[in-house]
Parts: structure tokens; sequence; C-alpha cells
């Protein structure tokens, strides 16, 4: 019966980290098609491009501003997400009830 018990958690957990992973997957998709569409705005806006090598950061799935680097946390809340566009994404996170972030911590995607 053990066998059994321990053999229905991992199936539960592998599915529950399969079902993450695609969420995690298709919101790396949703941030890319942000970032182009981003992107191409400004330059109908400018006539420039952005920078290469920088970090679109969005709040609660709103874009609020382009970064060169994850240098001043200080200077977003917490739970911002940086998006670099290789794909590799960062959370703004601080102690809890604080409002300003202290540093960006590495997302899995």
């Amino acid at each position: 019966m053990t066998n059994n018990v321990e053999s229905l958690a991992d199936f539960k957990a592998q599915k529950e980290a399969k079902a993450k992973s695609g969420q995690d997957q298709a919101k790396a998709h949703w941030y890319a098609q942000q970032i182009k569409q981003v992107r191409s705005e400004y330059q109908k806006l400018t006539g420039k491009e952005y920078a290469a090598d920088g970090y679109f950061v969005f709040r609660y799935d709103i874009y609020e501003g382009w970064i060169p680097d994850l240098e001043a946390p200080e200077d977003w809340p917490v739970k911002s997400i940086a998006v670099h566009e290789q794909g590799k994404q960062f959370k703004a996170v601080g102690p809890a009830g604080a409002g300003w972030a202290t540093e960006w911590e590495p997302m899995t995607v």
C-alpha cells in the first residue's frame, strides 16, 4: 500500500510540475510577444530602436519600462518582472511588507 501511495504522490507531483512548466513557457512566450510589440511601437513613435541587451520590466503584466541592467532593484516595486530579450527573467523581491525591491531574483523558465 505504501508503494501505491508514494507512486500516486510522485505521479501527482510530476503532473503539477508539467502543468507549471507549461504555464511558465506560455508566460515566456507572452513576454516575448509583448517585448516585440513594445519595440515596434517605440520605433514607430521615435524612429529609433531600443538599445540592445536590456531588460523590459513588467508589473502585473503591464509594461512599465526598460532598463539597461539589473543594478538598481530599489527603483522597482516588489513583484516586478524584468525580462531580457533572450528570455532570462528576474523577479524583484524584498523583505515582507516592503513596497520596493532589494534584489532581482532569477526565475526559472
